[in-house]
């Protein structure tokens, strides 16, 4: 995985990214996490997710879905020992990765 850096807080991310090779995510748990990542400060619905990701229209599938890759992500960085990952719910509108 080429290193992307991103900055949060002034903090270099380069660390973060590096930790993420140590993490084992399933092709669409990254893809999805890799989506938000580079797509930053952008509020994205689950419908819009799904339709990115999975390349469905969400009506033909359960729109929990991505809730449930987003807690599998948070839950395998939170075993790595990554706590303040910067993805955000918005209440109602969807998913945020925040710089």
């Amino acid at each position: 995985m080429d290193a992307v850096i991103f900055h949060y807080d002034r903090v270099n991310l380069t660390n973060f990214i590096q930790e993420l090779e140590e993490v084992i995510f399933t092709t669409k748990e990254f893809s999805l996490l890799l989506f938000l990542v580079t797509h930053p400060n952008a509020v994205w619905s689950k419908e819009k997710l799904f339709e990115m990701i999975w390349e469905q229209d969400i009506f033909y599938s359960d729109a929990s879905t991505i809730t449930v890759h987003i807690k599998r992500i948070r839950e395998k960085l939170k075993q790595h020992g990554i706590q303040n990952f910067p993805i955000e719910t918005i209440w109602g509108s969807g998913y945020r990765f925040n710089l």
